[in-house]
């Protein structure tokens, strides 16, 4: 898909809710380097093929260094052009190669959700990144008011149940991922992402809802999202 299409869908799906998770995350990121005063040394963990990077404005990928992360060595080979260098790790087995203390800034987006020990993880996380570094991150949220519909009136949820959901091992609410980052990091924000997005893939049934139902919701009830976006910022030491 095409950066338009990936950021906005076109009129007049646009009115209703659709997914919003890349234009939020890269609103985030946009917003973080254009303050940057100098480059920033950016990580994608779990990058995919670069589909964030492939996102960011020109005017703020050049003030970024940007390296990714994967499992996969098939996507990293097509994620190699956006990223000035790329590691293949298992964030389950393997520590990160990167030196302590030397990342500004993180994207972990819809990743803990398939690590036996996200722990493990975020401990890697805190450590290369630098004192006051952010870290981003997306996850599903099992919360969800589609995934309660679902289970209320059907007993059966797509982004819950084996074996629609055949990739998630680890399930979270808004309060798990706080639990999660609590000893390292200070939480800035937090945002729904896909409120009032009720289709096939995350729903019994599919219901188109306004655009504007989505944004208030993603806004005012994280707890209540589809999934959320939190902004947490390494503790000083």
């Amino acid at each position: 898909a095409d950066r338009k299409n990936l950021l906005s869908p076109k009129f007049p799906r646009s009115l209703f809710a659709y997914e919003n998770r890349f234009e939020t995350v890269i609103s985030e990121i946009s917003q973080i380097v254009s303050k940057a005063k100098s480059t920033l040394t950016l990580i994608d963990i779990g990058c995919g093929d670069g589909v964030y990077e492939k996102l960011l404005p020109k005017d703020i990928t050049h003030k970024i260094k940007a390296i990714g992360v994967d499992f996969s060595v098939k996507q990293l080979k097509k994620a190699s052009k956006y990223f000035d260098k790329t590691y293949h790790v298992d964030l389950d087995t393997e520590k990160l190669p990167i030196k302590s203390n030397s990342v500004d800034v993180i994207i972990c987006s819809e990743v803990l959700e398939h690590l036996f020990f996200p722990e493990k993880t975020i401990s890697e996380i805190s450590r290369v990144l630098k004192p006051g570094g952010v870290l981003i991150i997306t996850i599903p949220n099992v919360s969800s008011l589609q995934t309660r519909f679902s289970l209320f009136f059907g007993g059966y949820s797509p982004m819950v149940n084996y074996p629609k959901n055949k990739e998630h091992i680890r399930f979270y609410s808004l309060s798990d991922a706080r639990e999660l980052l609590r000893n390292d990091f200070s939480i800035i924000k937090e945002r729904g992402i896909g409120s009032a997005l009720f289709d096939h893939w995350n729903s019994t049934f599919k219901l188109p809802l306004p655009r504007v139902i989505q944004t208030i919701g993603d806004r005012h009830f994280p707890k209540l999202a589809n999934g959320f976006m939190v902004v947490a910022q390494k503790n000083e030491r």
